[in-house]
């Protein structure tokens, strides 16, 4: 860019600060807290009836990191989010999100 970002490209804070209710849920956000919510609830699809330490376990992510993704209190790197994708066998990276 240019120097010149717009405000709306800032983004501070962990996923769910841009949400007002559950994480889960609002549409109104920007769109880089809107891929972390799609990845979230791929995740939670993923993980199903498993328990959060048997998915941990086999994808090799901390089951707090796993937790802390599935809650929107912090931001996937691409490292923990292939380990998931590989451990799982699913896709959870989100497409591209319209508004």
């Amino acid at each position: 860019m240019d120097g010149q970002e717009s405000t709306k490209s800032i983004i501070g804070g962990v996923p769910r600060d841009y949400f007002e209710g559950p994480f889960l849920d609002d549409q109104t956000v920007p769109v880089p807290a809107r891929y972390a919510r799609e990845l979230a609830h791929k995740l939670t699809d993923a993980v199903g009836l498993h328990s959060l330490s048997y998915v941990a376990q086999k994808a090799g992510v901390p089951v707090q990191t796993l937790a802390a993704i599935l809650e929107g209190s912090c931001w996937p790197d691409l490292v923990t989010v292939a380990k998931l994708e590989y451990g799982l066998g699913k896709r959870l990276w989100p497409d591209i999100v319209k508004d």
